[in-house]
């Protein structure tokens, strides 16, 4: 087997519910990476930004805001890539919601479920985008019942 590459998943604590889905994608991309070994720093593989640079992996994959202050020379070595849209001297990538919910739904509805629920985040535009392509989705493969929003931060 060849070299493994140590790669850390970083965090901002205060964004971790919102951005929970990103890293469950990206920790299951990494794990499906057999020349990839997750770092893992007391019992969990989600690292603070700090924590994250402390260990210098290979690569970091994380979520940065703009008030975030992480620069290249902090990185060193570590190749960094952002799972967010957000404006930093940083790879990129930026996740395709629409697509995602409309794969979501069509897999529900490849189950034959007739019930269905959107868990938004009212006043984000991206989680409208997303709401808006699940009824379409839904509607166009004939659904007709009214679709029960429930707001995320009641899950909090």
């Amino acid at each position: 087997m060849g070299k493994s590459f140590r790669v850390a998943l970083a965090f901002r604590s205060e964004a971790m519910f919102a951005a929970k889905f990103f890293f469950l994608g990206a920790h299951q991309f990494a794990h499906s990476r057999s020349d990839w070994e997750i770092v893992y720093e007391q019992g969990t593989t989600l690292l603070s930004w700090p924590d994250a640079l402390r260990t210098r992996p290979d690569g970091i994959l994380g979520i940065m805001n703009k008030g975030d202050t992480i620069t290249k020379k902090e990185t060193g070595r570590s190749h960094v890539v952002i799972l967010n849209n957000e404006i930093h001297p940083f790879h990129k990538v930026v996740p395709d919601g629409i697509a995602a919910v409309k794969m979501g739904a069509d897999h529900l509805l490849g189950r034959h479920l007739v019930n269905f629920a959107f868990v938004e985040q009212p006043g984000w535009f991206f989680s409208n985008q997303r709401k808006q392509a699940f009824r379409e989705t839904l509607a166009a493969a004939g659904h007709t019942r009214p679709l029960p929003v429930a707001d995320l931060d009641d899950f909090h």
